[in-house]
């Protein structure tokens, strides 16, 4: 085989490797959506960054590999990298990173509940004591102006 074709095979198989890794990179974002919700107007904003940076991912690609040349079969090539990874591994990736992020988010969540919850006890324990002594003092104000306004009569 000549180095020629020996060249066209390897770019073309660089350019499906980028098309996988592209699918992965959203996958990836797609997993925080799923554990984190997001509002569209973020969503949105998440989507436009992650194709400005698929956009200069795949110029990059071309541009080191083929001389900035964009060929037809280098965008296909990148298209089948994104299909088949799509049909094969996408859900299990999807699935995997969520839960881990999941793990993440609940160990975070309760480790941070057991450090605060000793902050919580103290809260509330002042709270009861300065409602008591308010009601005390309000208690007392209304007294005395009860007190002022029947001496004045």
């Amino acid at each position: 085989m000549s180095l020629g074709i020996q060249n066209e095979i390897f770019f073309f198989l660089v350019c499906t490797a980028a098309g996988v890794l592209l699918m992965f990179g959203y996958d990836l974002l797609r997993a925080v959506r799923r554990v984190f919700i997001h509002e569209e107007l973020l969503v949105a904003a998440e989507d436009f960054l992650y194709c400005t940076a698929a956009g200069i991912i795949a110029f990059m690609v071309i541009f080191m590999r083929n001389s900035g040349v964009v060929r037809g079969f280098s965008l296909c090539a990148m298209l089948l990298g994104m299909v088949l990874y799509h049909m094969s591994a996408s859900r299990l990736v999807l699935r995997g990173v969520s839960g881990v992020l999941r793990l993440f988010t609940t160990i975070f969540n309760k480790t941070v509940g057991f450090l605060f919850r000793p902050l919580a006890f103290f809260t509330k324990k002042i709270y009861k004591k300065a409602r008591k002594a308010l009601k005390k003092r309000i208690k007392g104000v209304k007294m005395t102006l009860v007190k002022r306004r029947g001496s004045n009569s």
